[in-house]
C-alpha cells in the first residue's frame, strides 16, 4: 500500500486515535487533504465508501431526492399540524446532520471519537446513513404500523448516530428516543443541531 494514500494514512490515524496519541488528529487530517486532493469526497473516509465516483454522485442524489421528500413528508403530517415550527424545523435540521458526514471538522473528531471507542478497524464501527426512503418502507410493515399505532407508542433507535431516525419518528407523530455511544461526535452534535 502506498504510505501517502488517503487510507494508509486514515487507517494510520485511526490506529493512533486508538492508541491516545496527540498525532492522531494531525494525521487523520492529512488523509483528509490527501483524500481531497484525489477529489474523494469526505463522506468517502467517514462511511468508508469504495464507490466509483458515479455511485458516490448517485448516492449524493439520493440525499438531495430525501430532502425534497421529507419537507413533503413534514408538509402533509397530520402530526405536525399545530407545530408549524417543527414542520420546517425538521428538514432543516436533516439537511444539517446529512451535511457533517461531508464535513472535515466533524469527520476528523468523529474519527478519533470511534477509533477509541471501538478500536482502529474501519470497519468495526463505519457511519452509515438509513434514508427517509428506506425508513418509509421498514415503517410501513403491517407490524411495525401497528405498534407505531399502539396507545403510548415510543421509538427507541439504538446506534442512533446523529438522530436523523427521531426526526423521521417526530414527523410521523411518535415520541423517540436514540442512543449512541459516541457522546461527542453524535449525540452532543444531535443535541446541537435539535435547539
Amino acid at each position: 500500500a502506498n504510505p501517502g494514500s488517503p487510507g494508509a494514512l486514515w487507517n494510520l490515524g485511526l490506529l493512533l486515535a486508538y492508541g491516545g496519541s496527540p498525532e492522531a488528529e494531525g494525521l487523520l487530517a492529512e488523509g483528509m487533504e490527501a483524500a481531497r486532493r484525489l477529489g474523494w469526497a469526505p463522506r468517502r473516509l467517514s462511511m468508508v465508501l469504495s464507490l466509483s465516483p458515479d455511485a458516490l454522485a448517485e448516492y449524493t442524489s439520493q440525499i438531495d431526492a430525501e430532502a425534497e421528500q421529507f419537507e413533503g413528508f413534514c408538509s402533509e403530517s397530520q402530526h405536525l399540524v399545530d407545530f408549524p415550527s417543527l414542520r420546517s424545523g425538521l428538514p432543516a435540521a436533516l439537511a444539517e446532520m446529512r451535511a457533517l458526514p461531508n464535513d472535515p471538522a466533524w469527520v476528523l473528531p468523529w474519527a478519533a471519537e470511534t477509533a477509541r471507542t471501538f478500536g482502529p478497524d474501519t470497519t468495526a464501527a463505519a457511519y452509515g446513513e438509513t434514508l427517509f426512503a428506506s425508513w418509509r418502507e421498514v415503517v410501513a410493515h403491517p407490524a411495525v404500523v401497528s405498534a407505531m399505532g399502539a396507545p403510548g407508542a415510543n421509538a427507541v433507535v439504538l446506534g442512533s448516530a446523529l438522530g436523523y431516525q427521531c426526526l423521521f419518528f417526530l414527523a410521523a407523530g411518535l415520541p423517540c428516543s436514540g442512543y449512541d455511544l459516541l457522546e461527542e461526535s453524535m449525540v452532543g452534535r444531535a443535541v446541537e443541531v435539535a435547539r
